[in-house]
């Protein structure tokens, strides 16, 4: 499944205290993604078959989107039987705030945008950290040097 062309798609990177996470979209049925080996099993996401996780990454996602009045988020796919079990936030409903639409169902043939989530690697510390080490440390040795040249 490739993403819809006809839409700008920015990462978003979510955080759920453990990892970061960068959440992007695929536009196509939770069967067809699932059955295409060049996108991600949508049963390995992090929020996979974990209610109040999906709930987690849907909110997060959608506080950092500026969606439009009635529109819904992602789908955040979390059970799968007969039907797929999504959760999705939305910003405005019927001028309410919906918050996490809980157990929506879809068929598993239903075309819908699913999130995806991407693990984003920890930036490891810079090797300069050493160098710097050994640069002050020799600085602290002329000082000292110097220091004992000026007694003798």
């Amino acid at each position: 499944m490739n993403p819809d062309p006809n839409v700008a798609h920015a990462a978003v990177i979510v955080d759920d205290g453990k990892d970061k996470w960068e959440i992007t979209t695929l536009l196509g049925s939770f069967n067809s993604i699932n059955s295409d080996t060049s996108t991600p099993d949508l049963t390995s996401m992090p929020w996979w078959d974990d209610f109040n996780k999906a709930g987690f990454f849907a909110q997060s996602v959608a506080d950092r989107l500026s969606l439009p009045d009635d529109e819904f988020g992602p789908a955040f796919a979390h059970v799968a039987g007969a039907t797929v079990v999504v959760s999705r936030s939305c910003i405005l409903l019927f001028n309410l705030n919906c918050g996490i639409v809980p157990n929506g169902a879809l068929p598993q043939t239903t075309s819908a945008r699913f999130a995806v989530a991407t693990l984003v690697p920890t930036v490891p510390l810079p090797a300069g950290l050493p160098i710097l080490l050994t640069g002050l440390a020799g600085f602290a040795g002329l000082r000292m040097r110097k220091k004992w040249k000026a007694q003798v």
